[in-house]
């Protein structure tokens, strides 16, 4: 009876650490991109696109493709960020960075539908590599007029894709991100799977003793 219960205990030990090995080899040799940061120039008409994608074999996993669309914000919304005086930036760094009215993600897509606003796919541009970095960049020669959405999708071609938005000429005024919202969910995940298992091998110890008595 106790070498089966250890069997079973192996078992799953080793199922367990199967599984996350085969899951971590994956996502290592395949996953989305993880960041994109945008930046319109206006007088440039360029818009810099800085996506992060560390490769290590850039001919067989790269970025292949990267859709650029515009969306045109309702005048409702864009009159009541203008109207409302708490969203004006004095100061003049933070005026430089985000432009004259502090506008989060939020404050848009809170109160719009993508699928109800006027959308044009303006760029749909194919790659076959990518350089091998940690972080890539392009950059992309659009004319985009002021106060509008801007969606910048890449795709990665083994599977995968991250989106990220701007309004040309006021950047969203988020909060910075810290390092511990990442490192919190693997902490919570850990303690869910780990103490099911911890207390498995508790009682189970103790049931082993209480046979041997």
């Amino acid at each position: 009876m106790i070498k089966n219960k250890n069997f079973q205990w192996f078992l799953l030990i080793f199922m367990i650490i199967s599984i996350s090995f085969t899951y971590g080899t994956m996502n290592a040799s395949a996953h989305d991109p993880r960041y994109i940061d945008l930046k319109y120039y206006e007088e440039d008409q360029i818009l810099s696109v800085y996506i992060d994608h560390g490769v290590s074999n850039s001919s067989y996993h790269y970025i292949n493709r990267v859709t650029i669309e515009f969306y045109e914000l309702p005048q409702s919304l864009v009159d009541s960020f203008i109207s409302d005086p708490d969203r004006r930036i004095e100061s003049e760094g933070d005026i430089h960075r985000f432009g004259e009215y502090k506008i989060q993600e939020a404050d848009v897509f809170d109160h719009v539908d993508l699928k109800s606003m006027n959308g044009t796919l303006m760029m749909d541009v194919s790659y076959t590599s990518q350089p091998e970095d940690l972080i890539i960049h392009y950059n992309y020669s659009i004319e985009c007029p002021e106060w509008t959405l801007i969606l910048v999708t890449a795709y990665c071609n083994l599977g995968g894709s991250f989106t990220q938005t701007l309004i040309s000429g006021h950047p969203w005024y988020d909060p910075e991100h810290s390092m511990i919202e990442a490192v919190v969910p693997t902490l919570v995940c850990s303690v869910v799977v780990m103490t099911p298992l911890a207390l498995w091998r508790i009682f189970g110890k103790k049931k082993e003793e209480d046979v041997k008595h």
